[in-house]
């Protein structure tokens, strides 16, 4: 959800997981880490594809952020581990349409 609300404020389509029929595009998102430690950080590291409908590389890209995590709670970890997911979003929205001639 955090993911798919910049995406598709950016006039990118998102459809169900595992549905690419009807994709001109599909990005692939590897999560390599996700996590963090209580009073210290959380980090998201991320490999990403975007292929096209014949299955074509037109992309690749690692996306990797931290977070400072200020407190001692799962809900203050997991807050910041959704703001860095909802950053990468954004910068994917920015940088996707520059891979596809425009169209999302």
């Amino acid at each position: 959800e955090v993911l798919t609300r910049p995406m598709l404020a950016s006039g990118v389509n998102v459809l169900p997981a595992g549905d690419e029929s009807t994709a001109d595009y599909v990005l692939y998102l590897d999560v390599q880490r996700l996590d963090g430690n209580f009073d210290q950080k959380a980090v998201l590291d991320v490999r990403w594809t975007l292929r096209d409908k014949y299955n074509d590389v037109l992309a690749r890209g690692i996306y990797v952020d931290e977070e400072n995590v200020s407190g001692k709670t799962y809900d203050i970890l997991t807050a910041a581990e959704s703001r860095m997911v909802q950053r990468m979003a954004e910068h994917l929205t920015r940088r996707l349409p520059g891979f596809t001639g425009g169209r999302q």
